[in-house]
């Protein structure tokens, strides 16, 4: 049982295109998350969450980060949710995710989840207190160290932590 594999974490895979580098004055652009599957001591892509997201009017929004991102605010077919509809979906997913598989805390997957995770409210709530809020306690695994492995071998023994 996952429960058992990850002392009840269940592991979430997030990504976040942002305006800029700051989270106080940059909005979440794009968010999305991949939901895990853990089939025969093994884990598989479950569902794909992604939502376009429409910018705070109060927020700036770098151009480089634009450029950087190819992300067309104008484009016909973006069709942007609010941000705070975006998040009760994807913590609504979570928690059911997360209640699927008994497990008890998530642990964010991102390539460079403490920056990821400085973008999300304290309304994001994915934690067994729907009443708790846990933004700031919530553990992640970034990815980005991967690429300070030697080898793959090193990569692997990183993995085999989790």
């Amino acid at each position: 049982m996952l429960k058992d594999r990850i002392r009840k974490y269940l592991p979430v895979v997030l990504d976040l295109e942002t305006g800029g580098l700051d989270n106080k004055k940059n909005p979440i652009l794009e968010i999305a998350i991949q939901l895990l599957e853990y089939r025969g001591n093994n884990f598989e892509l479950g569902e794909l969450i992604r939502y376009h997201i429409e910018p705070f009017k109060d927020l700036e929004i770098d151009p480089e980060s634009l450029e950087f991102t190819k992300i067309d605010l104008s484009h016909p077919l973006r069709n942007a949710v609010e941000e705070n509809v975006a998040l009760k979906n994807i913590s609504k997913a979570i928690n059911q995710q997360r209640s699927k598989y008994e497990c008890s805390r998530v642990i964010l997957v991102a390539h460079n989840a403490h920056f990821d995770l400085g973008f999300l409210p304290s309304s994001v709530n994915i934690s067994e207190d729907p009443d708790k809020d846990d933004t700031d306690l919530l553990p992640c695994f970034a990815t980005l160290i991967l690429f300070d492995a030697t080898t793959s071998a090193d990569a692997v023994e990183i993995f085999n932590v989790l």
